[in-house]
């Protein structure tokens, strides 16, 4: 494998295809949603929904593709955490709730979009998209997460709000002591939250600074979801710190945020959203994780392998089975623990980590700000997982893994070309890339 002395200037001409050819963005356009779980728990878009339940099973044979290509990195950690994390729970739900080996199975058809990291890497080497491609439609859908925020946020009619939830109402508009709330998709929202925010930091555009204060608001007022400002402001945070310049300012990034943390309870509106919920959600956060404590401690062993779950298909869930309201999604770290054990969440944590550390050493000193985006959200990810298990939706974390790879492999290590698809282009025609400069 070659090697480099020194970072490489990727966004050079003649290092990164300048057009954007119609063809490979419109497909892009097409299924990067469904890879993203966009629609994976929106219920009001009942057709996009079902696809996007079955979509991983749809797009496994795009894993043929990878026939014949390097070795994809990772991929023992990444195969052994599927296997335990598939099997495991499965047989120890059987034991510890009484289920048949169907029903037990059937509980962890949410571990399935994991499979895009291969799937979705098959898809890139099949589709053979440059970077700029992969990165406007990136752009393009953060953009539009925003806007549709905005417009939902502004004309949606209050009845359309649900005050709480079932299986029949809206898991996207909802109304608490908070206020009207929209769970809106942020997967793409966000790596432009990021793409913008260090963009802001290496070129100094206004218009990118402005963008993240606007985005900001925006999930401030329409979203209002706390853990995840939090694990937002903390990435927009290590980023200043990681890569600000002139290098004094990071120095000031650490007091700066100080003072913000301690300001922001004194402002009303961020009180209001702060202080919220105390005897409701957390309320329930909270008896959720003793009676999770309770059942994990009558045997040691589920501590070590876990309980498993409840299947939805079954008669009961877990609501039913505690007598209380009960989702695992409500108690991050824990609920993993819960259903896959310590073994199950420490491979869940370690694969993400790889991940982050695959980016540092192959793709860092490589300064592209769309990659380093893909990163931070990673790192996102990881943080928002305290409170929010990874397993909600883990499409986000592999198809952001099977962009880094794609990029190595195509820019770094140029074994994969970017060969164009039909005539079609918005701009220049895609140029082949030349040979990077060797050890």
């Amino acid at each position: 494998m070659p090697t480099f002395k020194g970072p490489v200037a990727i966004q050079q001409p003649g290092h990164m295809p300048r057009g954007l050819r119609l063809w490979p963005v419109l497909i892009l356009l097409l299924v990067l949603p469904f890879f993203g779980q966009s629609f994976h728990y929106v219920k009001d878009v009942s057709v996009l929904w079902a696809i996007s339940k079955a979509f991983p099973v749809i797009s496994l044979p795009l894993v043929l593709f990878l026939i014949g290509c390097p070795p994809i990195p990772l991929v023992g950690l990444y195969l052994t955490m599927l296997a335990y994390l598939i099997t495991v729970p499965s047989l120890t739900s059987i034991f510890s709730f009484d289920q048949n080996l169907i029903l037990a199975l059937g509980s962890q058809v949410k571990i399935l979009p994991f499979l895009y990291f291969f799937s979705f890497l098959g898809f890139l080497v099949l589709l053979r998209p440059n970077f700029r491609e992969v990165r406007f439609c990136f752009v393009f859908f953060g953009i539009l997460t925003y806007f549709l925020l905005l417009l939902f946020g502004l004309f949606i009619p209050a009845d359309w709000y649900d005050g709480f939830y079932s299986d029949e109402s809206s898991r996207m508009f909802t109304h608490d002591d908070r206020g009207y709330r929209i769970r809106m998709p942020m997967f793409f929202g966000n790596v432009f939250l990021f793409y913008s925010f260090r963009a802001f930091l290496k070129y100094k555009h206004l218009w990118s600074l402005i963008s993240v204060a606007l985005m900001l608001a925006l999930l401030l007022i329409f979203v209002k979801q706390r853990t995840f400002f939090v694990a937002q402001m903390g990435v927009l945070f290590m980023i200043s710190l990681l890569t600000a310049t002139p290098p004094v300012v990071r120095f000031l990034v650490i007091p700066a945020a100080a003072l913000a943390a301690a300001l922001m309870p004194s402002i009303d509106y961020f009180a209001f959203v702060i202080n919220a919920s105390e005897t409701g959600v957390h309320v329930i956060r909270l008896l959720a994780a003793e009676q999770t404590h309770e059942f994990l401690s009558e045997n040691m062993l589920r501590w070590v392998f876990g309980a498993g779950t409840l299947s939805p298909l079954g008669d009961i869930d877990l609501t039913d089975y505690f007598g209380q309201t009960f989702f695992l999604e409500d108690i991050g770290w824990l609920g993993n623990i819960f259903e896959y054990g310590i073994i199950g969440w420490l491979l869940l944590m370690s694969a993400h980590v790889a991940a982050a550390i695959y980016f540092i050493r192959n793709i860092w000193n490589y300064d592209e700000t769309f990659s380093f985006a893909l990163f931070c959200q990673i790192v996102y990810i990881v943080l928002v997982s305290i409170l929010h298990p990874v397993t909600v939706a883990p499409g986000e974390f592999a198809i952001c893994l099977a962009i880094m790879v794609y990029f190595k492999w195509v820019y770094i290590d140029p074994t994969i070309r970017t060969e164009p698809i039909g005539r079609s282009t918005f701009g220049v025609a895609n140029p082949r890339r030349p040979a990077p400069r060797r050890a």
